[in-house]
């Protein structure tokens, strides 16, 4: 990513600062070049130079440190066990999204102790203009990108499992995008850039904020040039250090650790100072010595500690349960304000029934030192001043995408206004747009009266009516939209007239009983149907036959093609066979002989647990090991291959015990009670 700022006049009062993060183009290696800086022209015809955000502002983006700002010398995710294996990009250019995708699984690892793994393939198919025409970048599916690509497609609706679209080189897409589920949210993506060390000296300003990084959220993304001849270490390529002075950055990276002591002996081109980062590549096991591909990179490159970004996600959402946005693209553009005043951006958002509760807003900061006001109308008229309520105050000191979570408003109808009240520390406030004003995307849609900027929120005008555009270097018309639009997100809850909205027609669930939420989500989320239209029957025993199928429903797969597998038990015409089959077909459960799978019997609860972690196996997840400082005291009850399973499922907060000491391993479990196993792991780890 490279930040370039172009300035352009839009009215008396305002100009635009053209924030532009290009698609990296490839250069003869194949991987990602950088853009080249290029000058323009202001709408007054004077010349206008880059800056950066501004340069000075950017220069200074010092991470806050939270807690001891001394660092260990020595640190490593994958010593912690934060990291899976080695990924391999092939002969493809989507390093990028393997880097992104890294610091979210990494983040994940770090926080929960769970690994995932999730799909570069979706990734790369749903940032191309060919393969998503609606919302991808001009870009073919296996070229470079960026992590604004890659940040605005996990904002969108989050991201898709490894095991569900696995990676390939294919430039065809063979699966229906429609078909995926989507996995998690979007929390943060701070980024920060400290500009290419052109003298090759050691920046502890950027050093230091990269270690804080990886402490915090496990990993961090970046760029080097690579350039195996020329700087790799000769005799297992174990390290790299680029000290050169034309190249710009081609290859993204993920950084998960340093060693302040590893000596600069050790790099071809020795460097001023010792030190390295721990960076883990993505072309699987490549070195000579057939290790895998972690790389020792020094402090002293030249492009390492540029432009660097982490991530914050979630499984579980308990924040939002639909999203309203226009800036599917993301961030590829940006405004700023000529005036020391706050800027106000206003969106229009129509809700899909009136009864919901906007919970969070979301939003990009492209400047560090910028206080945000989150305001909301939802009855008055939007240039109203008096109708608006302040929601949220926030202070940033990064720029990087942020979702808010604000004072939870009840909507009085559809229609809503979220305003964002920009102030900055350094006077100029800038702020985001989606736009293909220099053709990153072509299919940039404005929705003419829905965006709107001004200096107060009485006196707004439309983002369309306030945007000109460039021609090479001369602007062509006044009146010319390129097709702005604010990247501003909200996010709502779902309200019902009651506080289940599933539970409703079941006689024998309710709302006052322990099992009521958990029923109200199985319901929901269509893994459970009653017994009946009124009869749910919470305390009737879940079988092996439906405890499969609750699974079947879960994954929503397409049973069509699966039959009834040689059990003696299992009729192909029963209501269950194909999920049994599947299952079986899956390595989710096995039968209970080699020719029955005894589908009427009550699964236990040790079945339960050993199922439902191949099932995470099954979507491309694993839970570490679940140490032994805790025995149940009827753990000689406990059969020895579902003993690691039940103690994974205990300290994961997937099952409780019946009692604080014991599990009856070997007991059924109501429906009551696998609904609330269904809901601990989904709201949890599958959302």
């Amino acid at each position: 990513m490279k930040k370039r700022v172009i300035s352009i006049m839009i009215t008396t009062t305002l100009l635009i600062n053209a924030f532009f993060s290009f698609g990296f183009t490839s250069d003869s290696n194949g991987y990602n070049a950088a853009p080249v800086i290029k000058q323009n022209i202001g709408s007054d015809g004077s010349t206008v130079s880059f800056v950066s955000l501004p340069a000075a502002a950017v220069s200074d983006n010092t991470y806050a440190l939270k807690g001891e700002s001394v660092f260990p010398d020595y640190y490593s995710s994958k010593d912690l066990g934060y990291t899976s294996g080695v990924d391999n990009q092939g002969s493809s250019d989507v390093c990028w999204a393997f880097t992104h995708n890294e610091l979210l699984e990494i983040n994940l690892a770090k926080k929960y102790g769970v690994k995932y793994d999730f799909s570069e393939q979706a990734m790369k198919f749903e940032t191309s203009n060919i393969t998503n025409s609606l919302y991808g970048y001009m870009r073919n599916p296996n070229s470079s990108g960026n992590e604004l690509f890659s940040t605005a497609y996990l904002a969108r609706a989050g991201s898709v499992m490894e095991q569900d679209e696995p990676f390939s080189i294919n430039e065809q897409r063979s699966v229906d995008p429609d078909d995926l589920k989507r996995y998690g949210r979007l929390v943060s993506v701070p980024m920060f850039e400290f500009g290419v060390n052109s003298q090759n000296t050691y920046n502890s300003n950027a050093v230091n904020t990269i270690k804080s990084l990886v402490t915090e959220y496990g990993a961090v993304g970046t760029s080097l040039f690579y350039d195996q001849s020329m700087a790799y270490q000769p005799v297992n390529k174990t390290n790299y250090y680029y000290d050169g002075i034309e190249n710009s950055p081609n290859h993204a990276v993920t950084i998960i650790g340093w060693d302040d002591n590893y000596s600069a002996s050790n790099f071809t081109h020795i460097p001023d100072g010792d030190g390295a980062f721990i960076v883990k590549n993505s072309w699987g096991l490549y070195h000579d010595n057939n290790t895998s591909d972690y790389v020792y990179v020094s402090y002293y490159d030249k492009h390492i500690t540029n432009q660097i970004y982490a991530t914050d996600y979630e499984m579980e959402n308990s924040l939002y349960d639909n999203i309203y946005q226009y800036d599917y693209m993301g961030w590829t553009q940006s405004l700023a304000s000529t005036t020391n005043d706050s800027i106000f951006c206003v969106t229009r958002f129509v809700a899909d029934r009136p009864d919901e509760t906007v919970s969070a807003v979301a939003t990009y900061i492209t400047q560090p030192g910028i206080t945000v006001k989150v305001h909301i109308n939802t009855t008055g008229d939007f240039t109203d001043k008096n109708s608006y309520i302040t929601i949220h105050q926030q202070y940033f000191d990064t720029v990087g995408y942020y979702v808010m979570p604000v004072t939870p408003t009840k909507l009085s109808g559809n229609e809503y206004y979220i305003a964002i009240e920009m102030s900055s520390d350094s006077g100029q406030v800038q702020f985001a747009i989606q736009s293909d004003l220099r053709r990153i995307i072509d299919n940039s849609v404005c929705i003419p009266n829905t965006c709107y900027i001004g200096t107060s929120l009485s006196e707004l005008a439309t983002l369309e009516s306030v945007c000109y555009i460039l021609n090479s270097q001369t602007v062509i018309e006044d009146s010319k939209i390129y097709n702005p639009m604010l990247c501003v997100k909200a996010f709502t809850k779902s309200s019902g007239s009651s506080e289940y909205e599933n539970i409703g027609n079941f006689t024998d669930v309710q709302s006052t009983r322990w099992y009521a939420q958990a029923v109200d989500y199985a319901v929901g989320a269509n893994l459970f149907s009653g017994v009946t239209d009124t009869a749910f029957e919470p305390a009737t025993e879940m079988t092996r036959a439906m405890f499969v199928q609750v699974l079947a429903n879960l994954t929503n797969v397409d049973l069509s093609n699966y039959t009834s597998r040689n059990f003696q038990d299992v009729e192909p015409d029963r209501w269950f066979a194909k999920a049994v089959d599947w299952a079986v077909s899956c390595g989710i459960v096995n039968g209970m002989t080699p020719t029955t799978f005894e589908p009427h019997l009550s699964v236990s609860r040790q079945q339960m647990c050993v199922m439902i972690l191949r099932y995470a196996q099954y979507l491309g997840f694993n839970f570490e090991q679940a140490d032994n400082s805790f025995v149940f005291a009827d753990d000689s009850n406990i059969q020895s291959y579902a003993r690691e399973a039940i103690y994974t499922c205990y300290k994961y907060g997937i099952i409780d015990g019946m009692t604080e000491t014991t599990f009856e391993p070997r007991s059924g479990s109501t429906r009551a009670q696998v609904a609330n196993l269904f809901k601990n792991f989904c709201q949890k780890y599958i959302y």
